[in-house]
């Protein structure tokens, strides 16, 4: 896998605040996850923005239970009906508006992102500087 940044960068929580946003304007959305495990890492997340959250588990998905928001979200990883080149469930589903988290971008392009940044150059590391 390519090498990890550790720090936190705060993009799935942006993420997931966006999709806060959308939902609450009715929207029918899916956020496509690296995998299950993933997917329970999100939800946990989504709970601290949140509060509490009920959801319905299905073969490649988690579906939440939304009681009074006319909006639809479903967690869903790759695994099933989901094109990587349109990054769109395979299909002519109008209407879903898709959240991809960075971190199921990166498992399963792990390859073109690799060969994307085979000739970078490298960057300084500051973390083992000793201060005056």
């Amino acid at each position: 896998m390519i090498q990890q940044n550790i720090e936190l960068t705060g993009r799935t929580t942006r993420m997931l605040e966006d999709m806060i946003v959308s939902l609450s304007e009715g929207r029918d959305i899916v956020v496509i996850a690296a995998n299950e495990k993933h997917v329970s890492l999100l939800l946990n997340k989504l709970r601290h923005l949140i509060g509490p959250i009920e959801f319905t588990r299905e073969r490649f998905a988690c579906k939440l239970i939304l009681n009074q928001i006319k909006g639809s979200v479903t967690f869903e990883w790759p695994g099933h009906m989901f094109d990587w080149k349109t990054l769109t469930k395979v299909g002519k589903e109008s209407g879903l508006l898709f959240y991809i988290d960075h971190f199921a971008i990166e498992v399963h392009l792990e390859l073109a992102l690799r060969e994307l940044h085979r000739w970078d150059k490298p960057q300084k590391s500051y973390t083992n500087c000793s201060r005056s």
